[in-house]
């Protein structure tokens, strides 16, 4: 039994996974949320990249809300 995890880019379904990582797991308030870390591949580099406009939900959200969040929020020329 795991969790199913999604990932959005830019208001379009990225990818996702089923994993066992459980609330219980998530630091306490006031804690510190590492995201891309520990790398737990045995790589010596855990992330290579930029995260940007992130957002973590205490329910699930529909693909539909996803995607109006990010027409909301996403910069207009």
């Amino acid at each position: 039994c795991g969790y199913l995890y999604r990932i959005y880019v830019d208001g379009k379904l990225d990818a996702e996974q089923v994993g066992s990582w459980a609330v219980e797991e998530a630091p306490a308030e006031g804690g510190i949320l590492k995201i891309a870390y520990p790398n737990r591949s045995g790589a010596d580099k855990p992330f290579a990249g930029a995260l940007d406009g992130i957002a973590i939900f205490d329910t699930a959200l529909t693909a539909a809300q996803v995607k109006a969040r990010f027409e909301a929020n996403r910069e207009r020329p």
